[in-house]
């Protein structure tokens, strides 16, 4: 007798209707699983993320003194880009961060100049412009990854959007700053990862490890994906062996595979670090300044639990809800890791419900990429920003919503999974509202930079200072580009007065107020006498006892910004 297959009585009940509803949500699925759909529907969120952005990047940009008053970074990478355009050379003069943004942003700035944008201002906007290039690369990438792990669409596009919504990313997605093009290129590399899982090939292998090392050229976090590509290898070996190898057979495949991804990987790096590779003595105690700097903590030396590290990340910068859906979206990921490795023999040897043959495994090397970066932060940082967990948030958002999606695999009625997961769609887009607010601030604050008060400061010195007088200025303050004899500073000490003959100085609350905290000098992190030495310059200046500087000038609405003139030197400025 014919064994007769059982329903749950909900189905039964149903009947027909239920049919009907399953046969269009087959079809449905079918379509999105279609190549151009996958591709059309990421193109569009590319369209939508390139609309919000680009108008965004050329507020505040006529040149690099305005955008330093918003961020000091942004005044190097465009004094880099304007030096390597007109001296049509790949250095820079900086050390902060390898090479791979600045030649990128080379081309861009390159390509403004030649349209007829003035260099000043194409120094500006072509970085910005590779900074918000690579923020919607890297949403397309987080998008296809999902897909890829997940064979859901809507896996990807949850992924890509709680991606894009990161109020920290988006915030530097408009800045000249090489952090989302770290980002791209990680989750570019962890793609091409998932592919050779899947598939094999060299290609793919290549194309990982190349993605690695031009991550490593923009800022170094590259290096957490090494190990991985690895173990990848590792795994990809194992698992295609023949039933009996010859002795040392995988070792020697190991090894001849992980010799590709090297190659690959340095190759990438030394086309992406052309001017590190032509002399990496600067960049290296630069990267020593950074770990050193970023071990010690942000100006004050840092006491607070690693731990903070696990607040920042679940906090609304970088996951962008509430602490408590942040968490709870944490405490998901976590579990579906450690229920992928209790369910596979051997562990992410089988896939995930409904994903690929390799999700698996790829995410368990996800998780040990996460692991370790945190893991470093744990150990050597205390510069507590959470801008440093960028170059996880992209895997992060992927790993929690594709295992999440998976879990709901494991319920045997299908209307009870399709509810299920429309839940979790639903979940994941209230958890997107609180970020509403936070990005709508980010796009007011940029747009105010076009009549922001501080530019007042400029607009000031321009009408009372002749253009060759000796400034000496606290850096976020507008000091022109006419004016050339000047030095910014993030504390005021006598001896640069001395040094530059100063006949301005100007003094903001921005830097001022760091000087004026009441903590132990010994805490500084440029050391004791250079606290004390500031300070008291600080003191001097406003009680009038530094050299007779008078103030003659106060803008309340910019950091109680206040202008000092000598009177050595007065008669040469206007009235």
């Amino acid at each position: 007798m014919a064994a007769v297959a059982e329903h749950p009585p909900c189905e039964r009940r149903l009947g027909p209707a239920l049919e009907l509803w399953r046969a269009a949500w087959r079809q449905a699925l079918a379509v999105s699983a279609a190549p151009a759909t996958v591709w059309v529907s990421l193109g569009v969120v590319a369209l939508l993320l390139l609309v919000v952005t680009l108008p965004l990047v050329g507020v505040a940009a006529a040149d690099s003194r305005m955008a330093a008053v918003f961020s000091s970074d942004e005044e190097l990478i465009a004094d880099g880009a304007r030096r390597m355009v007109s001296m049509h050379t790949l250095t820079y003069a900086f050390y902060y961060y390898p090479p791979f943004f600045m030649e990128l942003t080379y081309g861009a700035t390159w390509f403004l100049k030649t349209v007829g944008v003035p260099l000043q201002a194409a120094a500006v906007i072509g970085p910005r412009v590779v900074a918000a290039l690579a923020y919607v690369l890297g949403a397309v990438g987080v998008g296809g990854l999902g897909r890829r792990l997940s064979g859901s669409l809507t896996v990807g596009l949850v992924a890509a959007l709680l991606f894009a919504t990161v109020p920290e990313l988006f915030r530097f997605a408009i800045l000249a700053h090489p952090d989302t093009l770290q980002a791209a290129l990680l989750v570019l590399g962890t793609w091409a990862l998932v592919v050779y899982l899947e598939a094999g090939g060299r290609r793919a292998l290549i194309a990982a490890a190349a993605a690695a090392g031009l991550a490593f050229m923009t800022k170094y976090a590259g290096a957490f994906l090494v190990p991985v590509v690895g173990l990848a290898i590792g795994w990809r070996l194992y698992r295609d062996r023949r039933p009996e190898p010859a002795p040392g057979a995988l070792g020697r495949a190991f090894l001849r595979d992980s010799g590709v991804a090297a190659l690959a990987f340095v190759l990438a790096g030394i086309a992406g670090g052309l001017d590190l590779v032509r002399d990496v003595a600067p960049y290296w105690r630069y990267i020593k300044f950074h770990s050193d700097y970023s071990r010690f903590g942000n100006l004050v030396r840092e006491t607070a639990s690693p731990l903070h590290w696990l607040e920042l990340l679940a906090g609304e910068q970088v996951a962008g809800r509430t602490t408590t859906l942040a968490f709870a979206l944490g405490l998901f990921a976590l579990a579906g890791f450690a229920w992928q490795l209790r369910r596979s023999r051997p562990p992410a040897a089988v896939a995930i419900a409904g994903g690929t043959p390799a999700s698996g495994a790829a995410y368990v090397l996800i998780a040990l990429y996460v692991a370790l970066y945190l893991g470093f932060l744990f150990w050597r940082a205390r510069l507590f920003e959470a801008r440093y967990l960028i170059p996880v948030s992209g895997l992060f958002e992927v790993a929690a919503v594709g295992l999440m999606w998976a879990a709901t695999a494991r319920l045997r009625a299908r209307a009870v999974r399709a509810l299920m997961r429309g839940a979790l769609v639903v979940a994941f887009g209230l958890a997107l509202v609180p970020r509403g607010p936070a990005l709508a601030a980010i796009v007011r604050e940029r747009l105010s930079h076009t009549d922001h008060p501080c530019l007042a400061v400029g607009g000031w010195l321009v009408d009372h200072v002749p253009r060759d007088t000796a400034i000496v200025y606290d850096m976020y303050t507008y000091v022109p580009v006419g004016f050339r004899n000047v030095a910014g500073t993030w504390g005021l000490q006598r001896q640069l007065l001395d040094a530059r003959r100063a006949a301005v100085v100007i003094t903001n609350d921005s830097i001022r107020s760091r000087y004026r905290a009441d903590i132990d000098p010994g805490d500084w992190h440029d050391g004791a006498a250079n606290f004390v030495a500031a300070r008291a310059a600080y003191d001097d200046l406003e009680h009038g006892r530094l050299d007779d500087f008078e103030r003659v000038a106060e803008f309340p609405r910019c950091a109680h910004t206040r202008i000092y003139v000598s009177p050595r030197l007065a008669t040469r400025l206007g009235p």
